[in-house]
């Protein structure tokens, strides 16, 4: 019943990424999904299955993904010219 319960979470949020991804058309939302995609399906087949846990492997590396994502940029080392006023 724990499982149950776990997958239709991770679907639901899967579901709610969706939508989201549709609402403001950006590249963020897809690690994001996958981790959640993925997750679901980790549980789904359970951790005794080489298929669960290669999708669990997956959503870990899908969260890094986000991670790299999200991180902020290092200024760049050239400055950019100030516009010129008439």
């Amino acid at each position: 019943m724990a499982t149950l319960a776990l997958v239709s979470f991770y679907l639901a949020a899967a579901v709610i990424t969706v939508w989201q991804a549709v609402r403001v058309p950006e590249r963020r939302p897809v690690p994001l999904l996958s981790l959640f995609a993925l997750t679901a399906a980790g549980h789904e087949r359970g951790t005794g299955d080489a298929l669960g846990l290669l999708c669990h492997y997956g959503a870990g590396i899908a969260g890094l993904a986000l991670l790299a994502m999200l991180l902020p940029r290092p200024a760049s080392a050239t400055p950019t010219p100030s516009p010129r006023k008439p």
